[in-house]
């Protein structure tokens, strides 16, 4: 997850519009721990991966939304059911996802996250 942080950091420098998805709650079994993230930037460019299966082009299109407007959005996702209608492995996660826009004070942190001084703790307040 580290490449994500070095993304961004990188991103922020250049200036570039992107959106992070943070993997915030998550119940049951899944493929990724809590505080996973990916960045898209406004071209579709991702760097990362969630491990939502056939949910991860819902995160990423979110995550676009959220780097053209800057605002946060929050997925809720079941990969139970469905999953199993599709006849995919329905691990029984449900999971949710916060998109957010850095501000370019972040890139600090993003890169020292990215160098491994700095543990990864995200604070997000979502606003429904």
């Amino acid at each position: 997850m580290r490449d994500v942080f070095a993304t961004a950091a990188a991103w922020l420098g250049e200036g570039r519009e992107f959106a992070l998805a943070t993997l915030v709650t998550l119940r049951e079994s899944a493929t990724a721990p809590i505080g996973t993230t990916i960045a898209v930037d406004d071209e579709g460019r991702i760097a990362g991966n969630i491990g939502a299966g056939c949910y991860e082009a819902q995160i990423v299109e979110a995550a676009l939304r959220t780097a053209s407007d800057g605002q946060m959005r929050r997925l809720d996702i079941n990969l139970t059911t469905e999953d199993e209608i599709l006849g995919g492995a329905g691990c029984g996660a449900m999971m949710q996802v916060v998109t957010w826009r850095a501000k370019r004070s972040f890139g600090d942190v993003a890169r020292a996250i990215a160098e491994g001084q700095r543990d990864v703790h995200v604070s997000l307040v979502y606003q429904n």
